[in-house]
Order: C-alpha cells, then sequence, then structure tokens
C-alpha cells in the first residue's frame, strides 16, 4: 500500500499538463483582456472620423 502512494507522489504527469493549461488560460485571458481595450480605441478612432467627415 505505502509503495503505490509512494509511487502517486512521485508521478508528475498530471501535474505538468494542469500547469500548461494554467499557462494557456493566462494567455488566453491576457489576449481577451487586450483585445478588449483595442477594440474601445478602434470604434473611438471610426466615431471620430465619421464626425469629421460628418461636419465638413
Amino acid at each position: 500500500m505505502m509503495k503505490h502512494i509512494k509511487s502517486i507522489l512521485k508521478d508528475n504527469k498530471g501535474t505538468t499538463a494542469i500547469e500548461y493549461g494554467l499557462i494557456i488560460s493566462l494567455i488566453a485571458a491576457t489576449i481577451a483582456l487586450t483585445l478588449s481595450d483595442v477594440s474601445g480605441s478602434i470604434v473611438e478612432v471610426f466615431n471620430t472620423v465619421n464626425t469629421k467627415i460628418s461636419t465638413s
């Protein structure tokens, strides 16, 4: 029984997969936040251009 418990504690395969999953989720969250900021800026630029074209 102790051998089985020790072998489970030494197994790192699942740990590596979890770490990669966490890294990928952090990268995805960063990309999503960056795109939401950029999209707001792009909308502002188009609104400004639209306003300037309308008033000319």
